[in-house]
């Protein structure tokens, strides 16, 4: 930064024209970089805005996503404390991960976005904004399946310096006290419905393939994970049915319906229909009479070994890579991959990516398709309602940590264009007027207007226009 103020006052004093954009004379890059890296020091300028694949202005971040926000959380040791006693989430790859681990010590946790994706026949430094030798451009909401997952696959080696050959890694400390090294990859957390940009975030490597001979085959490393998060489900079920459930307090589609609580259903790929069908039933006749019962206890009382289970995932899962190879010939998007991900996908025939998740999701998402729809609500940026002080004057009594809530089913009419039974409601929220006040006052929106308009609501007084 030094030299770059000291070159700025000589180019000044020798009369240059400091902006221009030629070789010889003009530091505009170097004006940008200055810029940008004194935005965060400076109160008056926000940095709210990117260019995209397009060449088009649009806003960054205006307030905290809940990705953002969850994602930054992750670098304090009390959150992952916090999640791991989610009975959920103790044994979660990444929580337990010391490459994981390592990266939320040291703050390096974040978000990277994906806006877009832009095709140039020559690209040299400095010029990702220039469009000019540009082939194509498309925005990440204007993917193609095609370039959507042309990107995810060449996102792979994004941390991948192609000069130097070097890629970013973090050191951690493996179970015997040794340092070791992993590579960073970026992962992208989920598919968001209706959303222009991508999240991502980077996580280490994990080793999914070995050549044995003239063979690829998964590495137990890779098996383990997928073990453990079979071992998880079932511990919810076992759980579930232990525990039973108040009347009147059966969560739709969770309790009753589908019963997505009493299924393998985030692992219901790895195995087969009759080995889910003997392990959902050992949960049941040991829960029925209100005991826990351990996977290998099930696994037992099934006459199935863990050898054989972990036959039985490894197929699964060449099944599920022989089906995505089809899916890249069927798009053609090998056309579209780098030369590192191509070598990547001809020397080993799988792989795999861990992702943490926030909770038992299946308690309100019944399917994939309802977990894309619903995951655009995690990009949407939000007000804090937290309040840690009162103000009698506008009817806040107290301080607003915790809201309740109470579920109802959603209720059903007939279509007009099938004559099907349909959602009428479609995700409504209804609150109460203290629901209101007490939020709002949170948020620091509440008004004179709208405090006397609920005074007037809760004191039963009509409302006139």
């Amino acid at each position: 930064v030094l030299d770059d103020v000291e070159q700025l006052i000589r180019q000044i004093g020798r009369g240059v024209d400091i902006f221009d954009t030629g070789k010889v004379d003009g530091m505009n890059s170097r004006l940008k970089q200055m810029a940008i890296n004194n935005a965060m020091f400076d109160e008056t300028i926000g940095a709210s805005v990117f260019r995209n694949a397009n060449g088009d202005l649009v806003y960054a971040h205006q307030k905290g996503t809940y990705h953002l926000r969850a994602v930054e959380s992750l670098n304090s040791s009390s959150t992952i404390k916090e999640k791991l006693n989610n009975p959920y989430l103790e044994t979660n790859f990444l929580l337990n991960d010391p490459a994981f681990l390592a990266l939320s010590a040291k703050n390096k946790l974040k978000v990277v976005r994906v806006a877009g994706l832009k095709i140039k026949d020559q690209i040299t430094d400095n010029d990702i904004s220039n469009l000019s030798s540009v082939i194509s451009t498309d925005t990440y909401g204007d993917f193609s399946p095609k370039k959507f997952l042309a990107t995810l696959l060449n996102n792979y080696t994004a941390n991948v310096n192609t000069k130097s050959n070097k890629v970013n890694t973090v050191e951690y400390l493996d179970k015997d006290g040794n340092v070791q090294e992993k590579a960073i990859s970026p992962v992208l957390i989920r598919v968001q419905e209706a959303s222009n940009t991508g999240d991502l975030i980077g996580l280490g490597v994990i080793k999914t393939v070995e050549i044995v001979g003239n063979n690829v085959k998964i590495t137990e490393e890779a098996v383990d994970i997928f073990i453990e998060n079979i071992r998880n489900e079932f511990n919810r079920i076992s759980r579930e049915y232990a525990q039973g459930v108040e009347f009147g307090l059966e969560v739709e589609g969770y309790h009753n319906g589908a019963g997505r609580a009493y299924k393998l259903f985030n692992n219901s790929i790895l195995l087969d229909s009759v080995t889910k069908e003997k392990l959902q039933v050992a949960a049941k006749n040991k829960g029925l009479d209100n005991n826990l019962i351990t996977l290998e206890e099930a696994l037992k009382s099934t006459s199935v070994s863990m050898t054989e289970l972990r036959a039985e995932v490894v197929k699964n899962l060449e099944i599920q890579y022989d089906e995505f190879k089809e899916i890249i010939t069927d798009l053609g998007v090998q056309q579209l991959l780098s030369k590192k991900v191509k070598q990547g996908l001809i020397m080993a025939e799988g792989f795999s990516t861990t992702a943490l998740q926030e909770s038992n999701d299946l308690l309100n998402l019944k399917d994939a398709v309802d977990r894309i729809k619903r995951a655009k609500m995690q990009n949407a940026a939000f007000y804090n309602a937290y309040s840690a002080i009162s103000a009698p004057e506008v009817g806040v009594l107290h301080n607003n940590e915790k809201i309740s809530l109470v579920t109802f089913a959603e209720p059903k009419g007939i279509s007009q264009f099938s004559d099907n039974a349909v959602d009428k409601a479609d995700a409504q929220m209804y609150i109460t007027t203290k629901a209101f006040r007490y939020m709002w006052f949170g948020m620091g929106l509440l008004k004179e207007e709208q405090v006397n308009l609920l005074d007037k609501l809760e004191a039963g007084i009509a409302i006139t226009s």
